[in-house]
């Protein structure tokens, strides 16, 4: 049974599903929480790693509650942000200030440089194309999260890895060749028509049409921070 189907049940009182469910991403759910665990050094609330580990299972709980197969979403995508929601709660930062924190480290969605080897190669700000992308607030940007997660699930599972080792994994292209023991083409290959089918899916088109984004020639996403986008659990290989 899938956590989505878990999750159904879940929400409808089943208990045993509740359960199993927990037990299924209870790992997933401390990798997220322990990103957080830096901050507890400076905390003045004097909040533990074990307090973010508690905070955990609330999030679950309001994953469940916030969870709608109707919007075709990995229950994963839903628990990445309510445990960050938790988790920032209990710093005693506002959800808004912890995501204007993530981004001035790490997570910023910038658009300056090049993802690609080559100088005509695809990028993902061929895919979601927007000058003014830095002024979206944090929720908006989670938003258009899960929607690329979605549409990232949608790809063939060779294609899924070959985003992943990119953009999470930060691999090579050549790594990848060796790794898949393909040649250098075939990589670039999946790795075009994963961007092609990505820009043609129905999700980012009903991005581009929401957010009135132009289909001008774009600037570049800086690799390191494709995080901020594609998060910590969506881009799990299949």
């Amino acid at each position: 049974m899938t956590n989505e189907e878990l999750a159904i049940m879940a929400a409808q009182g089943d208990t045993e599903s509740l359960h199993k469910l927990y037990f299924a991403v209870a790992p997933l759910i401390y990798k997220i929480t322990s990103r957080y665990f830096k901050y507890c050094e400076t905390n003045r609330k004097g909040v533990r790693p074990e307090d973010l580990t508690q905070c955990g299972y609330f999030a679950y709980l309001s994953a469940l509650k916030q969870y709608s197969p109707e919007r075709e979403l990995k229950f994963t995508s839903y628990l990445d942000f309510c445990v960050a929601r938790e988790c920032w709660r209990e710093l005693g930062i506002s959800f808004q200030t912890g995501g204007k924190v993530l981004n001035r480290e790490v997570e910023t969605i910038s658009l300056e440089t090049p993802i690609s080897d080559d100088e005509e190669g695809l990028t993902l700000e061929d895919i979601i194309s927007d000058p003014d992308a830095d002024t979206y607030s944090f929720c908006e940007l989670n938003d258009m999260r899960l929607i690329v997660r979605r549409e990232i699930e949608r790809l063939s599972p060779r294609e899924q890895c070959v985003i992943y080792g990119i953009f999470y994994n930060n691999k090579t292209i050549e790594g990848l060749a060796q790794e898949f023991g393909c040649e250098l083409g075939t990589v670039l290959s999946v790795r075009d028509t994963a961007f092609n089918s990505l820009r043609r899916s129905k999700g980012i088109r009903e991005l581009r049409k929401a957010y009135n984004w132009n289909n001008k020639r774009p600037s570049y996403l800086d690799p390191e921070k494709i995080k901020g986008l594609l998060g910590d659990s969506g881009l799990e290989p299949i």
